[in-house]
């Protein structure tokens, strides 16, 4: 999706239950973090990517904040061939205090 000079890529990390609730891993959130990078490698056109922490909420993967950006930043780290633009991991100002970076 395109707006206002900013491309967005949808990122999916959940599946569903039987229940109909949301459910993921923090191996769900690495494979999804790497498809992101190899989409991004086909179509990002060096756009630079903001990511935010993922995982840590209504997916119920019981991951902290700095599990997350661990996540992140060491998939894209291990994806940095498939990445032109500069990458940034977005944090908010609320739980800043807890991620070691």
């Amino acid at each position: 999706m395109k707006f206002d000079n900013t491309l967005f890529f949808l990122l999916a990390v959940s599946e569903f239950d039987q229940k109909n609730m949301a459910q993921s891993t923090k191996e769900d959130i690495k494979s999804a973090v790497e498809a992101l990078a190899e989409y991004y490698d086909e179509k990002g056109q060096g756009y630079d990517v903001f990511i935010p922490l993922i995982g840590t909420g209504m997916s119920r993967a019981n991951i902290s904040n700095q599990e997350s950006y661990d996540i992140i930043k060491n998939t894209l780290l291990n994806n940095k061939d498939k990445l032109q633009g500069k990458i940034n991991i977005v944090i908010l100002p609320t739980v800043i205090d807890e991620i070691q970076i």
